[in-house]
Parts: structure tokens; sequence; C-alpha cells
């Protein structure tokens, strides 16, 4: 009889993904998956914040200096070529 042959890449997967209860077992596949240490996703949060808020800060802040219809006119350019970017060209480049 012919014996199934499955490539390293399946078996190695299955040995991932084997529901074992082995707390060893799971300590490795955690580390493999998750190299850093846990405290980073504060690091990664902190920092995806911090670059949101600080050029929303100086967005207000120029949008104060140029007064209310140049404001309003450079948002109106902005709202409109972000739909335009995502609706017309980006499935055009599909």
């Amino acid at each position: 009889m012919h014996m199934f042959y499955a490539p390293k890449i399946i078996m190695s997967l299955a040995e991932e993904f084997n529901d074992s209860n082995d707390p060893e077992l799971d300590k490795k596949f955690w580390k493999r998956k998750y190299p850093l240490p846990y405290w980073w996703t504060y690091i990664a949060w902190g920092l995806s914040v911090v670059s949101i808020l600080v050029p929303a800060f100086f967005i207000i802040l120029y949008s104060l200096d140029w007064g209310s219809t140049r404001s309003n006119a450079w948002l109106s350019a902005l709202v409109l070529s972000i739909f335009q970017s995502t609706v017309i060209i980006q499935p055009i480049k599909v």
C-alpha cells in the first residue's frame, strides 16, 4: 500500500495546532508566535496614540491660524481626495 506523504510544512502546522494540555508546549508555541514580551503592546499602543494626537494638534493649530473659509476649503479638498483615492483610483489600479 502507498502511504500518505505530508510535507514538513503541513506536519509543522499540525504540531503547532495540536490541542495538547502540555503547558511547556503551549509556552513554546506562544514564544514562537509572539517573540516580544507582553509589555511591548503597551509601547506600540502608546506610539500609535501619539502618532495620531500630535498631527491632529498641529492641524488644529494651522486651521485656527488660517481662518474659517480656508480651513473649510482645505478640509473639503482633503475629504474629496481621500474619497477619490479609495473609490476611484485604487479600484482602477487593482
